[in-house]
């Protein structure tokens, strides 16, 4: 018969050297189980523990002389904080007085610093003169976190996969070969292809053929080998042979650095892609017709440089935007500098053309008509004079709107000499 020693050491009646060999067995298995364990008798004495137990009860708080063999089990746990002291004192008076048999209670035990999720295991004991149960408690705090790791990871795995479900980028899952795994619904209206239709599928052989040995997506192709992710734009190929122009982010999925699968999401970007060529050829047109303007300019201000007639243009202020050299000279002026953004008013002198653009231009501006054919007598520096015919026109903008007015007189002089 083994009975307990108030020191936790159990020996046999009688003391016989077999019995004892077989009693040293037993406290080194006892001693060497994970769980801490006690041995309570009638009343809820403590009759035998383990040096798990010991230990236990150190962190506890409770000291080995108060919770060693000797004292009262029911005693310490109404000393636990927390749930988990009243259930289990319920259970093992029960294995106590008969009304039950073994149970298991899981709940959370506060150490001093620290708490442990435990699973306390209760055992009733048969056959023995003072241990009527066996109290077994083993921390399970490394199982619940995983658990709860688990669950955490489980409940994100399945609320992205909602959101990649319904929303409307399209979301591919492919192995380490590129083979599609999975695909949400966004890709399945995108590419013309069931979802049953895509899995086992690659996703370069929906590519535009001669794209995939481009340089550029042989670069993105090697930037996910290695391990890291990459964005692309490229042509992808329907179901039914027409292309698309998507915009691809794709991340690898590591495990021991390895890349094991990819998850990449899609954006159709065709009509950008439209967009930007039709902006690039309006621009490449606007590039053109400004070089084309350019040489007409540079042909203009030729011409205007050398024809005989005085030329000039303003804007809707009247203020001078232009001149040619024949207006300076007809006028007296030096350089542009003189006339350009200046009013009739401000010039260096007034002649008679002040007064006769005076009277012409601001009816062309408020009517938009020209006012054609005005003989105009200008009397130059030197005291000479010319006869001019006097034309002012309006000048209008892309509306159609008088934005200013261009002058133009012709020297006729010799005409009128000759009369």
């Amino acid at each position: 018969m083994i009975q307990a020693t108030p020191s936790g050491n159990t020996v046999t009646a009688g003391s016989d050297p077999g019995s004892t060999a077989q009693e040293r067995l037993l406290r080194s298995v006892v001693d060497s189980l994970e769980g801490r364990m006690c041995i309570v008798g009638d009343e809820g004495v403590i009759v035998g523990n383990n040096r798990r137990w010991t230990d236990f009860t150190t962190e506890m708080g409770w000291g080995v002389a108060d919770s060693g063999v000797g004292a009262n089990l029911f005693t310490l746990l109404g000393r636990v904080r927390g749930e988990l002291g009243a259930p289990l004192s319920a259970a093992i008076r029960g294995i106590l007085d008969g009304t039950a048999g073994a149970a298991a209670l899981k709940g959370y035990l506060p150490l001093i610093g620290r708490g442990e999720d435990v699973i306390v295991r209760l055992h009733p004991v048969l056959g023995h003169d003072n241990g009527r149960a066996v109290i077994t408690i083993i921390d399970i705090s490394g199982a619940v976190r995983n658990e709860r790791e688990m669950r955490r990871v489980t409940d994100e795995a399945q609320l992205l996969a909602l959101v990649a479900q319904h929303t409307d980028n399209a979301v591919v899952i492919t192995d380490a070969i590129g083979q599609i795994e999975w695909a949400n619904a966004a890709f399945c209206r995108s590419s013309g292809y069931s979802h049953e239709e895509l899995v086992g599928l690659r996703r370069s052989d929906l590519i535009d053929g001669p794209f995939v040995t481009s340089p550029t997506f042989v670069e993105f192709a090697e930037t996910l080998a290695s391990g890291r992710g990459g964005a692309l734009q490229f042509p992808s190929q329907t179901k039914d042979g027409s292309f698309y122009w998507v915009h691809v982010e794709t991340q690898p999925i590591l495990e021991d650095g390895e890349a094991v699968r990819f998850v990449s999401v899609e954006r159709d970007v065709t009509s950008q892609r439209v967009a930007e060529e039709q902006s690039r050829a309006a621009g490449a047109r606007s590039q053109a017709r400004a070089e084309q303007l350019a040489a007409e300019k540079e042909v203009l201000s030729a011409v205007l440089a050398t024809i005989p007639q005085l030329v000039y243009w303003k804007d809707a202020k009247l203020r001078y935007t232009g001149v040619n050299p024949a207006f300076l000279a007809w006028r007296g002026l030096t350089g542009e500098s003189s006339a350009i953004g200046r009013l009739e008013s401000a010039l260096d002198h007034s002649d008679e053309l002040t007064v006769a653009l005076g009277d012409l231009e601001p009816g062309v501006l408020r009517t938009g008509e020209p006012a054609e054919h005005h003989r105009v007598r200008l009397t130059s520096p030197d005291g000479s004079y010319r006869d001019l015919l006097l034309s002012v026109l309006p000048r209008t903008d892309e509306q159609g709107v008088v934005a200013g007015v261009i002058g133009i007189a012709v020297d006729v002089t010799p005409a009128v000499g000759a009369a």
